[in-house]
This record gives C-alpha cells, structure tokens and sequence, in this order.
C-alpha cells in the first residue's frame, strides 16, 4: 500500500507541475493509446537477498498481453500518460499475469517518435495450488513510434523496458521475484 501511495503522489506532483506550462485545458490535447503486447521476464528469484540455485529457479516463459491509456498533451512537445498494462506468461507450467497501472511521462523526439519514462504498480497472481500472489512498483523506459493514418489517428509501435521485482504474499521469508524485461507491442492512438 506504501508504493501505491508513493506511486499516486509522483503521479499527481508530476501532471501539477506539468499543468504549470499549459496554455489551457481541453479536451482536443486528449489522446488515447492501446494495443497488444509480446512480453519478455527475468524470472530470477531471490530468497533473502539471495539468488537461487539454478536448479531450483522457476521456468518463465514469455507471454502476450495489453496496455490501454490516455495522454495529455500540455504542450505540442510534453505530455503526461495514465493507463493500464496487462501481461500473461507461464511459471513452471502454470498460468500467471501481471497488471497494474502506470503513469508515465511523454517527450516527442520527433513528429513521428515520443519517448516515455515513468513508474507502474503491478500485482501478480499465479494459477497454482499455492495460488502465489505478490505486489511490486517498476520502472518503465522505452519509446513509441507513430504512422499516422489521418489527423485523429495513428498506428503505434512501441518497445519498452520494466524494470519490476514482484514480492511474493505470505512467505516466512523475503522472496521476490524478478519480472524485469522487454515488452514489444503494436495498436492505435486517437485523438480526440
């Protein structure tokens, strides 16, 4: 709950701080971004600071999944993104996901190409019969490339890095979970 918070007030101190250099609020600075996702993990676990034996580390393999957002735009170079990520893999055979929301920051490079920075706070739940759940806040980098279509809409491409260590609910001892990796996507952004 603590990272929540702290999460949630990044978010609002950065889209105040931004709100300072905008001209004026409306809704034609509104965008909103979607797609899907191919998902890349570490998968490391650490016990107590300490890495498991190979042997005994757990097989996650890569997964699909979705991000929906939106974007303001304060200005024609910055904006802020708030949205949803979603992303589904394999640990040890069984089903897993990760979600959480994530609030990032927009500079377009070019008119063509924005970069993006921000933090997210995910939850991961695994369908096994320890039902392994476990909660963790990430860092996410990466870019975005826009082909528009027309004036209020564009295909997107998007590569992304998160760097996220998920700790595992109701263990006698410390155990996260790296979840660090690159995720690869495509979809639209719309403007309003």
């Amino acid at each position: 709950m603590k990272k929540l918070t702290v999460l949630l007030v990044l978010a609002v101190v950065l889209v105040f701080t931004m709100g300072t250099s905008a001209q004026e609020f409306s809704a034609e600075n509104m965008k909103f971004v979607g797609g899907v996702t191919y998902n890349t993990y570490d998968g490391t676990v650490t016990v107590d600071g300490t890495a498991l034996p190979s042997i005994e580390q757990p097989e996650v393999e890569v997964g699909y999944g979705f991000f929906a957002g939106g974007q303001y735009w304060f200005d024609p170079q910055m904006a802020v993104e708030l949205g949803y990520d979603m992303a589904n893999s394999k640990v040890d055979g069984d089903d897993s996901s990760i979600s959480g929301f994530y609030a990032k920051f927009v500079y377009k490079a070019n008119m063509m190409f924005d970069i993006k920075g921000g933090l997210g706070s995910y939850s991961m739940k695994v369908d096994n019969p320890e039902n392994t759940e476990g909660n963790g806040l990430g860092i996410l980098i990466g870019g975005e490339y826009k082909y528009p279509i027309n004036k209020e809409m564009s295909l997107v491409g998007t590569a992304n890095y998160r760097m996220l260590e998920i700790d595992i609910d109701n263990t006698e001892v410390e155990t996260l979970i790296n979840m660090s990796g690159f995720s690869i996507g495509g979809g639209v952004c719309v403007k309003f």
